[in-house]
């Protein structure tokens, strides 16, 4: 059994005289939902008035309710924009900094993400690359270079083995 709705537009007609007092209130800087208020209707009607009659209903002269609009910064620093513009500029100088010594560092091999850890280093040995790891072998990724090397230590049905789960997931201390 299909059941369908029945959707029925409302449509809203207004004499012209009714037009102009909201018009009139519109243009005095009454929000739309208080002209609506007041005639018992939508605030979306109300707008939808206004837009289609713009030549009644006037541009908003000042903007009511909400957050107010931010003003750019430019020219020097005065006591109006006390300096943000300035440090916007040296807060996104420190940033592109950042990324350039990391970048740098990358490529050069001494980036801390390039670093094979401690023990990593003793499974190196052990390790097989991905398509010759089992079902139930640690599939920790050891180095950082081709050929790409797995731990490839017993996991039980679990992704890692117990050391590599140790270090990828850490225990919330009872707090």
């Amino acid at each position: 059994m299909n059941i369908h709705a029945k959707v029925t537009r409302h449509t809203t007609e207004w004499d012209a005289e009714t037009k102009q007092i909201m018009a009139d209130l519109w243009n005095d800087g009454q929000s739309a939902s208080q002209i609506a208020a007041r005639f018992g209707s939508s605030r979306s009607a109300i707008i939808g008035l206004a837009h289609r009659n713009r030549d009644m209903f006037k541009g908003k002269k000042k903007r009511t309710g909400g957050r107010p609009m931010k003003k750019a910064h430019s020219g020097p620093v005065t006591r109006e924009n006390d300096g943000r513009r300035l440090v916007m500029q040296n807060i996104h100088k420190a940033r592109m900094e950042a990324a350039r010594r990391e970048a740098e560092e990358f490529e050069d091999g001494t980036s801390p993400l390039l670093q094979i850890h401690v023990s990593d280093e003793e499974r190196l040995a052990t390790g097989k690359e991905l398509h010759d790891l089992g079902v139930h072998q640690c599939k920790w990724p050891l180095n950082n270079g081709s050929p790409f090397l797995f731990c490839a230590d017993a996991t039980g049905g679990a992704l890692y083995c117990w050391h590599h789960m140790n270090r990828a997931y850490r225990v919330r201390g009872d707090g």
